[in-house]
C-alpha cells in the first residue's frame, strides 16, 4: 500500500452495514473495498470463535497490541492475496 492511498475507514457495531456500505462506496469511487474482519480471519482464524473464547476484549487487544506498520502489512498482503 503506498503512503498516498486514500483510505476510508467504516466504524459501527456489527450488524450495522458496513460493509455493505463500504462495498457500494468502493464501487462508486472507484477504490478498493478491504473488510478488516476478512484481514483478521486470514491471520488469526475464525473472527466468531476468537471472540467467543477471547472475548471483544481479547479482539480489541490483539488488534491494538499489533503496531501500525504490522496492521499495514498484514493488509497490504491480504490484499496481494485477493487480487
Amino acid at each position: 500500500m503506498t503512503r498516498n492511498a486514500r483510505v476510508l475507514h467504516l466504524i459501527g457495531p456489527g450488524g450495522a452495514g458496513k460493509t455493505s456500505a463500504g462495498q457500494i462506496l468502493a464501487e462508486r469511487l472507484g477504490w478498493q473495498f478491504v473488510d478488516l474482519d476478512q484481514c483478521f480471519m486470514a491471520c488469526a482464524g475464525d473472527l466468531a470463535r476468537f471472540i467467543a473464547e477471547q472475548r471483544y476484549d481479547g479482539y480489541a487487544r490483539f488488534r491494538s497490541d499489533a503496531a501500525p506498520e504490522d496492521i499495514a502489512s498484514d493488509l497490504e498482503d491480504f490484499v496481494r492475496r485477493q487480487v
